[in-house]
């Protein structure tokens, strides 16, 4: 038959079909319950998570922050003083922020601290760097650079021997040697033990007897530090930037953000001492030339007025010697300035990258052409300054100093073409001043030639020493002026050891593994609840029933150990379990209250859902109510009546169907006086031809004449189709599904039991249910998971089980 191979093969649902319906459908009794099955694996996954990390808190080497804070502030005190201004004086905050980024600066920092040997202490898991509180040190000689970076392990076996072992050239170098130098291959070293004692406290601690050091270059040392290292421009405005840097050592990452800002403050200071210094040179070398003009201006004025016997000129030379005077003294200032100017067009056509001409614009403070000068001499200076830094991190080939170089060169371009103009108008205002001074010179060439000669020396000699009185003026100036370079950055806040490390946070990282716990629980337990393919709960059987099955209730977890299935409403009538059974004989008799004697068939999908726990406590139930009851074995293929009553099983069922026993001579009593029972008998080898030879009608008849109900216990019908026709016999079919247990497909063989074979009346009870949990659906008429203390109702004593158990178990 087709419904007999549907029976004997059933389909299952698709996991596509459960998701499906589960994802359009949510149930949120289910997901409870299944939150509630998963409580042990949720706390475990939060437990292992909290504890992962504290083993990443435990073994991960914390990282410290130091941080300093200055302010860029231009105040040139001598400037103030004199109204002198200098173009490099004017800050560009961005540019010093790129420089505190530089290579080179950092690299001028850790060459001033204790880093050239890195010492470090191994432990187990992790190496902790001895910084400035080694107990020993290393003092070295190397030849070969392969030695340099390169890690070197030693262990101190005792005060006068160690053992070092390195790697070169991929082999491993072992050597043990005392407090004298040890020579290697390329290098000599020697290890100096400053304090035993800490050593070998260290060792203890640790339980490690390994030391490293690593010789550094500075090119590594920047290499390593660079990507510590964080410069943060504040606050634009008030030019405050903060130079904050990382280190798994407190005390050298405070180490390092100090020595750099201070760094920062003395490189500053030693390039603007140095312009200074060029432009004394360069006034030093004027003086030098205007002194010896001056003196000999003075020499010849002295040897011509003796050889000469003139005694006194002011009455003929104070005709015109005021408004000459004054027109040479503007023609000495032009060729002042022509000189300057001279010498800055010979700077820049040099050829030199380097530009250094703002060392000289000083010296025209106050003229006319300061502005047209200075708009090309600053960011002249600063592309110098851009360049040099480029240069650092790159070669000249690399594109961005390509870049710079044009710009400067346009730039040298453009202030060698304003010079040239500039000294086009001072050389024709010259030539002007000369005309003039000249026709001065025609007005009195009366005066005798002695006295006009003597006149012109005269000149001569006021022109050297206004000269010489202007160079040291300007001398006087810059001195000062270098006198007046202080540091222009303020420390505003000192870099202090942190005691706190900022990675890792320890809330955070708590924080952070129990979230990934809670939200793997979370995700475990949506899984669960879209894969979960039991039935839980009565209010869920009846939710995907697409048959008008009767559900006639639900029978309560029994929790005391019961290996085999056994009447118990008889040991406590008035716990839940036993009321639930009362509950389901109530139901029964609402289906159908016609007279006579009854036939209840009962069966199930496959073995272990109960089935058999039913017809004994079923039977036991109605026979409390005074009714006659006897209960037959079917499952002859694998019988349990006789197991659950205690007795033998030589003659039963099978013997009657094939006629070699009497049924009154089968008939077992039960402890109940009127529940009485025929086991199943012998194990035939066709079971399913003895169901259908006709003498089961026979003696069903016979029974129904002694007997109020007749319940028949079968086979599991998704197994075996050996019960079918019984069932279709019943005047009570149950379908036993039992919770956490049976799968969702199963109903799908009730549904063709009352579809197909159109078993009427067919019934459902629900097995092994958790009263426990108001969640699991309804069909407890009385709410067996209230608490009755009137000795109404008695729950059934639970055995404790431990944490474990309770929070793993299959339920």
């Amino acid at each position: 038959m087709k419904f007999n191979e549907e029976l004997n093969n059933p389909k299952p649902i698709e996991d596509t079909e459960i998701v499906n319906s589960l994802s359009s459908d949510l149930d949120f009794q289910r997901l409870l319950l299944v939150a509630d099955k998963s409580k042990g694996w949720v706390l475990l996954f939060l437990f292992v998570s909290v504890i992962s990390g504290l083993i990443y808190l435990r073994y991960t080497v914390p990282v410290y922050e130091s941080s300093t804070i200055i302010q860029i502030v231009s105040n040139n005190a001598a400037q103030q003083v004199l109204s002198v201004e200098n173009p490099f004086e004017k800050n560009d905050i961005q540019a010093e922020v790129e420089f505190l980024k530089s290579k080179f600066l950092l690299e001028r920092a850790l060459k001033k601290l204790p880093l050239e040997v890195s010492y470090f202490n191994k432990g187990q898991f992790l190496s902790y760097e001895l910084y400035k509180n080694s107990p020993f040190t290393v003092e070295y000689e190397i030849a070969d650079s392969t030695l340099y970076n390169k890690p070197f392990h030693f262990t101190v076996i005792n005060e006068n021997l160690l053992s070092l072992t390195y790697t070169k050239n991929g082999t491993l170098v072992e050597k043990e040697f005392g407090p004298e130098k040890i020579e290697l291959e390329g290098g000599v070293f020697k290890i100096k033990i400053n304090n035993y004692a800490t050593i070998v406290d260290m060792q203890n601690q640790l339980k490690q007897q390994e030391f490293t050091f690593i010789i550094n270059t500075p090119s590594a040392m920047v290499d390593k530090c660079i990507s510590n290292l964080n410069i943060t421009l504040i606050n634009p405005s008030a030019q405050t930037i903060q130079i904050s840097f990382r280190d798994n050592n407190s005390t050298k990452a405070k180490d390092i953000a100090e020595t750099l800002a201070n760094e920062f403050k003395l490189y500053d200071v030693e390039k603007r001492s140095q312009s200074s210094r060029k432009v004394l040179e360069f006034i030093e070398i004027q003086l030098d030339l205007a002194y010896n003009r001056l003196k000999l201006s003075e020499t010849n004025l002295q040897q011509y007025k003796k050889q000469n016997n003139l005694s006194d000129v002011d009455q003929f030379a104070s005709l015109y010697l005021d408004k000459l005077n004054r027109f040479e003294n503007e023609i000495i200032d032009l060729d002042l300035q022509l000189n300057v100017l001279k010498e800055i067009e010979a700077k820049i056509n040099s050829g030199k990258n380097e530009i250094e001409v703002e060392a000289l614009l000083p010296i025209l403070a106050g003229t006319e052409y300061e502005t047209s000068i200075t708009t090309y001499i600053a960011p002249l200076k600063e592309l110098s300054l851009k360049r040099q830094r480029a240069l650092q991190e790159t070669t000249a080939g690399y594109e961005a100093v390509k870049v710079i170089d044009q710009q400067i060169a346009l730039h040298r371009k453009l202030l060698t073409e304003t010079i040239t103009s500039l000294r086009q108008k001072l050389f024709s205002k010259k030539q002007e001043l000369v005309s003039k001074a000249g026709n001065i010179q025609n007005k009195f060439l009366n005066i005798p030639e002695k006295e006009l000669e003597y006149a012109r020396l005269q000149r001569m000699s006021s022109i050297d020493e206004k000269f010489f009185s202007l160079l040291l003026e300007k001398k006087t100036e810059f001195s000062i002026s270098e006198a007046g370079f202080v540091p222009q950055h303020i420390i505003l806040e000192n870099a202090q050891i942190s005691a706190v490390p900022i990675s890792p946070k320890k809330n955070l990282v708590i924080i952070t593994f129990f979230a990934c716990g809670l939200v793997i629980s979370i995700l475990f337990v949506l899984m669960r609840y879209l894969f979960y393919r039991t039935i839980s709960s009565i209010g869920e059987l009846e939710k995907i029933l697409n048959a008008p099955l009767y559900v006639l209730g639900g029978i309560p977890n029994y929790k005391k150990e019961m290996p085999v299935s056994q009447l118990i409403v008889n040991q406590n009538p008035k716990s839940l379990i036993a009321e639930s059974f009362r509950n389901v004989r109530s139901n029964l008799q609402f289906i159908s209250s016609a007279e006579g004697s009854k036939i209840i068939a009962i069966t199930s999908t496959i073995s272990g859902e109960g089935k058999t726990f039913i017809s004994i406590n079923i039977g036991g139930i109605f026979a409390f109510s005074g009714k006659k009851v006897i209960i037959l074995d079917m499952d002859m293929r694998k019988p349990k009546i006789h197991v659950g009553f205690g007795v033998d099983n030589t003659k039963g069922m099978s013997s009657i169907l094939i006629k070699t026993e009497n049924y009154k001579n089968c008939i077992n009593k039960s402890l109940l006086e009127n529940l009485d029972f025929i086991t199943a008998g012998p194990i035939p080898p066709n079971p399913s031809e003895l169901i259908l030879n006709g003498n089961i009608n026979e003696l069903l008849e016979s029974l129904k004449k002694e007997y109020d109900y007749v319940i028949i216990d079968n086979p599991p019908i998704g197994l075996v189709t050996d019960g079918l026709s019984l069932m279709q016999k019943a005047d009570y079919p149950i379908y036993v599904f039992r919770a956490d247990y049976s799968k969702r497909m199963f109903v799908k063989n009730a549904e063709k039991l009352y579809y197909t074979n159109k078993i009427k009346n067919l019934c459902a009870v629900i097995n092994g249910v958790n009263i426990n949990k108001s969640y699991y659906g309804k069909g407890y008429n009385y709410g067996y998971n209230s608490s009755y203390t009137n000795d109404y109702y008695v729950d059934d004593t639970q055995e404790q089980s431990g944490v474990f158990k309770r929070f793993f178990r299959k339920k």
